[in-house]
């Protein structure tokens, strides 16, 4: 669909995205883009998923009905991979009405509806009357949708209000992908896009709109001088995706939470942001280097005006790992950055995993991306530990757990199997080794 037909649809549920803003707290633009993305604002849109049906009927107590649902291979549907029957509401018969006159609990909870496509459960937490709720939807599919949001949305709260508001104010696709995998399940990339660019073309054509704030009000803001504990959270690429979750976690009537973080991020950048970014000259060196002092200074002189009580290392460490290569090197960036950062901060969080596959260049040369990790890891712990510091060690806390192929830790998704990574034996000497260098400088 071309941009001018996505402005008309736009146009023409105007209204619709006004009333769903009001209610939900988020921007119309990025309702829009998700609306567009699932359904093109179709309120009559169903989609079955026959890979849910089985588990649900367990969940909402129709348990003996499961035979039957099988017999009749509802379970599958017309795909041999037994995952979702789309448009079911065309078809004569549909899959859903079958299933409804045999469990209709788990006919509604397996089903998404309508124009956002949110699952039944929150379609039974309205109506708890299965015939109810099947009723009410066939009578007004528009309002019965509407309904559906708001209820999503608020179950769901500010983890995905926050960042689909920043989303569309940035315009930064990480935002997007945080709000894709809240709300469809998975961080998928083409799916965040369209989402954009749908929410990209509502800006176009409304650019004054802000958010109408209905039952999600933003908290109402402070200065920060005015709390009396103020948290910086600071770290890499891995720190973006969890932003929203430090805040929800961490901001009270007495604290402020504040996340700083640079992709590509190394401890010798943090070092360089919280000792000499300020006092540095950018006389006499190359352009590229001059804007990176300047975000540096930028950093610098916004976390001098923040004036945090606490600095928590949020993720660092993985973009050290070409300095692991090479012992004598990585033994002096050590005592010269890792060390000092170390105490100037109150907790690090180390690098978490990749996949065994993945590789780093170094140099020209490459090499296997986590076995550096693991050599990186293993040295901060055991200098956090040296400052009497708190380390909280990604690789073996088991919240990513296992990482396949080459996959990087930060794409949004989150691993919960307990991590059992390979303890290689000349890892261990040469982190042996790194320690011994360093007491001996």
């Amino acid at each position: 669909m071309n941009k001018e037909k996505i402005k008309k649809k736009i146009q023409e549920n105007y209204d619709l995205l006004i009333e769903a803003s009001s209610e939900s707290g988020i921007h119309p633009a990025w309702i829009a883009g998700m609306a567009m993305k699932e359904t093109a604002f179709y309120p009559e849109a169903r989609a079955f998923n026959n890979n849910h049906l089985l588990a649900r009927a367990k969940e909402y107590g129709e348990q003996d009905k499961i035979a039957e649902l099988k017999k009749q291979n509802l379970h599958i549907g017309p795909h041999s991979n037994g995952k979702k029957t789309y448009s079911d509401h065309r078809r004569q018969d549909s899959y859903f009405e079958r299933a409804f006159k045999i469990a209709p609990k788990a006919a509604i909870a397996a089903t998404a509806w309508g124009t956002f496509q949110v699952m039944g459960r929150q379609l039974l937490k309205i109506y708890p009357d299965p015939q109810q709720a099947w009723s009410a939807y066939q009578s007004d599919p528009a309002g019965v949708s509407m309904k559906l949001l708001a209820k999503f949305v608020k179950a769901v709260g500010k983890r995905l209000v926050d960042p689909a508001n920043k989303a569309v104010e940035t315009g930064d696709m990480k935002y997007y992908l945080v709000t894709t995998d809240i709300y469809y399940g998975r961080p998928v990339k083409s799916y965040a896009k369209k989402v954009k660019a749908v929410a990209e073309i509502f800006k176009l054509a409304y650019p004054a709109h802000q958010v109408i704030q209905g039952k999600a009000p933003e908290p109402e803001k402070k200065p920060p001088s005015e709390y009396k504990e103020r948290i910086l959270f600071i770290g890499d690429s891995g720190t973006s995706y969890q932003e929203s979750v430090l805040i929800k976690k961490f901001q009270t009537t007495d604290r402020a939470v504040k996340v700083m973080y640079s992709n590509g991020a190394s401890s010798k950048w943090w070092y360089e942001v919280l000792f000499t970014a300020s006092q540095t000259s950018s006389e006499g060196i190359p352009e590229k280097r001059k804007k990176r002092l300047q975000k540096q200074k930028d950093m610098a002189t916004e976390i001098t005006q923040y004036n945090p009580t606490s600095i928590r290392v949020v993720t660092l460490g993985g973009n050290d790992a070409c300095r692991a290569t090479n012992q004598e090197d990585f033994s002096n960036y050590v005592s010269k950055y890792v060390i000092k950062l170390a105490n100037k901060v109150d907790e690090w969080g180390g690098p978490p995993p990749v996949g065994p596959s993945a590789t780093i260049t170094c140099g020209g040369q490459k090499y296997n991306y986590q076995e550096h990790r693991e050599i990186v890891n293993k040295t901060y712990k055991w200098v956090l530990g040296r400052v009497g510091k708190k380390y909280y060690d990604a690789m073996e806390s088991g919240v990513y757990g296992k990482v396949k192929g080459d996959t990087h830790h930060h794409k949004g998704k989150t691993y919960r199997s307990a991590a059992k990574l390979r303890k290689l034996e000349e890892i261990k000497n040469m982190i042996l080794s790194i320690q011994s260098e360093i007491l001996n400088d």
